[in-house]
């Protein structure tokens, strides 16, 4: 049989049979940019901003990706649009740097 691109769940994880993980980090970036499409209508403090993305939007990331061996860009892929809802709740120009975020004074976002 051909290697496929196709994801198929086994054991409730995602594989490829062909070991290319670009169709699950597509699938979550996908899944990941609708929540915070939604979420971007609301009008919410940044501390909400914060605490859903610490417990709802980067657990469903790592679930959906556990087990994938991933390149740094494939990371960055699915990291972006949490960045950018977290940028926008806090009210920081786009331009601001990431580290702001992570900084233990800033958002404390991991």
């Amino acid at each position: 049989h051909p290697a496929t691109d196709q994801a198929v769940r086994i054991l409730g994880q995602k594989l490829v049979p062909n070991g290319s993980t670009t169709a699950i980090v597509e699938e979550t970036r996908t899944f990941v940019m609708d929540i915070v499409d939604g979420l971007a209508r609301q009008r919410l403090t940044d501390r909400i901003c914060q605490m859903f993305t610490q417990a709802v939007l980067i657990p469903i990331a790592a679930y959906r990706l556990m087990g994938q061996p991933l390149l740094p860009a494939e990371i960055k892929t699915v990291e972006s649009p949490m960045l950018v809802f977290l940028k926008h709740g806090f009210g920081l120009p786009s331009t601001m740097p990431s580290t702001v975020i992570h900084h233990q004074k800033g958002a404390n976002v991991p």
